[in-house]
């Protein structure tokens, strides 16, 4: 037997890579970053392997429970390993499924690993452990390890002296041999909490939701395809990167250049009728609509402060939307990200967060926060409604309301915010809730992108839709002000 790496407690024979605690290999190996997956961060395969469990019996309480857990920075890292381990044997279990699908869910949350843990990669592909079989030398696990510490009798006799099944070595070397040959990444390509922070934020969700202002019933669910083919920015988009625009080119760009500038490129992008004329003419106009709150994300990124978000957001607002409902929009959705960024940055969880969003937009603004998700697409069903009968008789419903009016759709998207557990599920809940889709898209996902980040697959996705003018505005502002 030959004896290597004793210090990392991995030790060789001449055909077996023998490890336990204590290495990256192990799967409660805090990775650093985090593993991002699914719109949450997981701070160990293990973590992700009983997420994506839980997910697979369908048992979506339990896998949030297993998230919340997994980032409650009040525990130690043991008892945030025992509880993540507790929640993981106490959701639904179906045992035929589980033996059928285990491997399949164990080597997804190692592939994630590897991707961003640089650490368990450089173990994994070590040169002395080429051609070696991983062996999990857990004295206690008979399924993903061989029930025994790497004792020398184990250690001499090899497999034939295993109580255990090792299904963790086993996959822990197939990802080992389908890696070798590729050109592996020397550092994490993913910032460094493993998720992105970027104005693309609002911008995806308006592209997503630019195909579901529709007033079918099936618009009203969160399952649907998030960038279909026909995707595009709308106003949303193009004016929010206006004020990116004019915020990184103060000097020599106006806010009216800006956003006249942005909207005569784009001039099919659906902009209403005032703002229009605004870009032919160049006169100031008051709306009470969404627009100003639409657009308004980048603001709450420059601002140093509340207040300074506050003067900003009203100052974007004032040429097209100088009411009391339009700026109060404005100052809302950028109060809100402000929070949430500040939250962030104190180390706040998602709870407190949402909870400190809430009451400061209660208390100063008035919106009423305490909508179900249910009663909002109701609402908007009924509103849908109404519109079609006007169309078709001529009679107005007075309780109708237009849904782009900001005192409606900005509380929704909030609402959305407060409700979902990650960026993709806030994009979802808020496009579900009908009406004005893509801004509603738009405003609660320029929220959630500060508290969850943006999983790489829908940035990539996401970003196909984007054109290049738009995102190189996008990318000179989050390299100035979202930079690491």
């Amino acid at each position: 037997m030959k004896e290597k790496n004793t210090s990392s407690k991995i030790y060789c024979t001449d055909e077996y890579a023998y490890f336990y605690q204590n290495t990256p290999l192990s799967n409660w190996w805090t990775s650093v970053p985090s593993i991002p997956y699914d719109g949450h961060l997981f701070t160990s395969s293990e973590a992700l392997f009983m997420y994506l469990k839980a997910k697979g019996m369908g048992d979506d309480e339990y896998a949030q429970k297993i998230v919340d857990a997994d980032n409650d920075t009040s525990l130690t890292e043991k008892e945030r390993f025992s509880a993540v381990k507790k929640l993981g044997r106490k959701c639904k279990f179906d045992e035929t499924l589980y033996v059928e699908k285990r491997e399949e869910w164990m080597y997804e949350a190692l592939l994630a690993k590897f991707n961003v843990d640089e650490e368990f990669r450089s173990v994994l592909m070590a040169e002395e452990y080429q051609g070696l079989t991983f062996v999990e030398a857990s004295p206690w696990d008979a399924v993903w390890g061989i029930k025994s510490r790497a004792t020398q009798t184990i250690l001499d006799e090899g497999e034939s002296a295993w109580k255990g099944l090792n299904l963790l070595g086993k996959l822990l070397t197939k990802l080992r041999d389908e890696k070798n040959g590729e050109a592996l990444p020397t550092k994490c390509d993913l910032p460094s909490n493993g998720l992105i922070k970027s104005i693309c934020g609002g911008v995806f969700g308006d592209i997503s939701g630019c195909t579901r202002e529709k007033s079918s019933k099936s618009v009203y669910t969160t399952d649907f395809d998030l960038f279909p083919p026909k995707s595009h920015p709308t106003d949303d988009s193009v004016l929010t990167v206006a004020i990116a625009d004019w915020l990184l080119h103060k000097d020599t760009l106006s806010l009216s250049e800006a956003l006249r500038g942005w909207g005569k490129k784009y001039p099919k992008a659906g902009f209403g009728g005032g703002f229009r004329a605004y870009m032919k003419s160049g006169i100031d106009y008051c709306s009470d609509k969404n627009g100003a709150a639409m657009r308004v994300s980048p603001v709450a990124i420059v601002a140093s402060s509340l207040e300074e978000t506050l003067s900003l957001a009203k100052e974007s607002a004032l040429p097209t939307h100088n009411s009391e409902e339009g700026i109060k929009g404005a100052q809302s959705i950028a109060a809100a990200i402000y929070l949430v960024r500040e939250g962030v940055a104190n180390g706040k969880d998602a709870s407190t967060i949402k909870s400190e969003v809430k009451s400061y937009i209660e208390t100063t603004f008035g919106y009423d926060l305490d909508q179900s998700i249910e009663s909002i697409r109701l609402r908007s069903q009924r509103f849908a409604e109404m519109k079609r009968v006007y169309r078709a008789t001529g009679v107005a419903n007075p309780e109708f309301k237009q849904m782009s009016d900001a005192a409606v759709s900005v509380p929704m998207a909030i609402v959305a915010f407060l409700e979902g557990r990650s960026y993709e599920e806030v994009l979802r809940i808020a496009i579900s809730l009908g009406g004005d889709a893509d801004t509603i898209g738009c405003m609660a996902s320029s929220i959630s992108v500060h508290l969850y980040g943006i999983p790489q697959t829908i940035y990539d996705e996401g970003c196909k839709f984007v054109p290049s003018d738009m995102m190189a505005i996008i990318e000179e502002f989050d390299a100035k002000y979202l930079a690491k």
